[in-house]
């Protein structure tokens, strides 16, 4: 008599450990966006996140995921004030004392010598009187992708940027402060502005990117 033995073979992670691992709790939703409470984990059980194990009483924090996506075009009105184009919400807690957030976005816009402004803001509501971590001018080309990026100033009330530039080259740009109490919620907010009302300036797409630490 043929006998047919399946095995189940468990592999046991620890935190720092390169390999990938599904999760063991599959609601996505109870991970929180970054670090998981310990109630959260699987009511005392194990839970992999990204790779990483989390045990009960131990910290466990999500690598970098992507927090908001759009490729819908958005565009500003036929005015010249400076409109919201998108809008991220920062769930409470995301960004830490030392993590980072990414906004990498492409734009297009009318090729002429009128202004045309591209911001990114950092802000405790979904308006533009926040920080802009982007702030920068285009005229005579008809397309720019922009990356801007904040940080946790070793603190969850204070951060800092690169360039309102949003370029990686070297420049003489004022850099960017804020002092968001990121414990709570609040927002990215992308804006355009134009000088002619006749003219077109696009949100092409973005990606909101969360760097933990």
């Amino acid at each position: 008599m043929w006998k047919i033995i399946f095995a189940t073979t468990v592999l046991s992670l620890t935190l720092g450990c390169p390999a990938r691992a599904s999760y063991l709790d599959n609601d996505a939703s109870r991970l929180n966006k970054g670090t998981v409470p310990n109630a959260r984990l699987n009511n005392g059980g194990v839970s992999a996140i990204n790779g990483v194990s989390c045990t009960l009483g131990s910290p466990c924090t999500v690598g970098n995921y992507v927090l908001c996506s759009s490729g819908a075009q958005h565009s500003t009105g036929s005015d010249i004030t400076e409109d919201i184009l998108a809008t991220c919400a920062i769930p409470a807690g995301t960004l830490t004392a030392n993590g980072c957030i990414v906004v990498d976005a492409i734009w297009n816009y009318t090729n002429s010598a009128n202004n045309k402004v591209l911001k990114v803001h950092a802000n405790t509501d979904a308006a533009t009187d926040g920080t802009p971590y982007l702030s920068t001018v285009v005229t005579t080309s008809s397309q720019f992708h922009t990356n801007t990026k904040l940080c946790g100033a070793n603190s969850i009330s204070s951060q800092v940027g690169g360039a309102q530039a949003g370029t990686y080259s070297a420049n003489s740009g004022t850099v960017p402060t804020s002092s968001i109490t990121t414990s709570g919620s609040w927002d990215i907010v992308l804006t355009g502005q134009k000088t002619s009302s006749v003219e077109t300036l696009t949100l092409d797409e973005y990606q909101v990117v969360v760097l933990p630490f």
